[in-house]
């Protein structure tokens, strides 16, 4: 999945590893299940993409990347840069450049069906939905609970990068850190309430 490119050298890595026991896969999710947003910390879905978003505002010097006066474009004025802004957008910037990943051990033998969402909440839920051949109800004031502070709805429903994971599992579930944002019913595809969310979000190829 690494597709990009660099003006520089660029190396890749990529580890190889045996699954100890039964795989999750994405393709497990059956009606009745929920469904749930795991995350480095409980609040942080579109916290990469928002920090993404101030982060090319401050290349173009513009105004929308809040820096309380300060507009330096310099790499060794970052840190300044950094610090003069609100806390909520700090944090953004922060898990964009250094983000955390979910730890993802202690849902093994409890998720019925999980993908990362590294593309966007949306394109994502869709490709979980689609192989399970079920449909994905998620809940309005559920979803905005997970939003990470600083980021805006779209930066959490179509951004990405987020290191977080979005799975299956029984209605009665409990998992540290995990929050429950909707349900799975019969049917097709992903929606917000009563929002149909397009199966849009990051592209490798655009």
């Amino acid at each position: 999945g690494q597709v990009t490119q660099k003006l520089k050298p660029w190396l890749s890595v990529t580890a190889f590893g045996d699954v100890m026991g039964r795989p999750v896969r994405r393709s497990g999710a059956k009606a009745g299940d929920a469904v749930f947003g795991l995350g480095a910390r409980p609040r942080s879905l579109g916290g990469s993409a928002a920090g993404l978003r101030m982060l090319k505002a401050r290349e173009r010097g513009e105004d929308d990347a809040p820096s309380n006066g300060v507009h330096t474009t310099s790499t060794t004025h970052f840190d300044v840069w950094l610090r003069a802004l609100p806390e909520d957008h700090a944090s953004c910037v922060r898990a964009h450049i250094s983000p955390l990943p979910a730890d993802g051990t202690q849902i093994a033998g409890v998720a019925t069906a999980c993908i990362d969402v590294s593309d966007g909440l949306a394109i994502d839920a869709h490709r979980l939905a689609r192989v399970s051949n079920v449909r994905l109800a998620l809940d309005v004031a559920q979803v905005l609970d997970v939003i990470a502070p600083g980021a805006e709805r779209d930066d959490a429903v179509y951004g990405g990068e987020d290191y977080a994971l979005l799975f299956t599992a029984a209605a009665n579930a409990r998992i540290d850190g995990a929050m429950r944002i909707g349900v799975v019913v019969e049917g097709e595809g992903v929606a917000i309430g009563t929002e149909e969310l397009e199966a849009r979000g990051f592209d490798h190829f655009a």
